[in-house]
């Protein structure tokens, strides 16, 4: 039984490192976008959702 605990115990902690470590790396890899640009088709005769008016 003392093992199992143990390995319990060795495996939260290994966990809770592993956040601790990964968590700021996961934060600077996030992109963060500037400008959006929509490319929206107009042609004679339709607006943009491509309807006659």
């Amino acid at each position: 039984m003392a093992y199992r605990k143990l390995s319990r115990r060795a495996f939260s902690a290994a966990m809770a490192a592993a956040l601790v470590v990964g968590a700021p790396v996961a934060a600077a890899a996030e992109q963060v976008v500037d400008s959006i640009h929509f490319l929206i088709p107009g042609g004679a005769g339709g607006g943009w959702d491509g309807t006659a008016r």
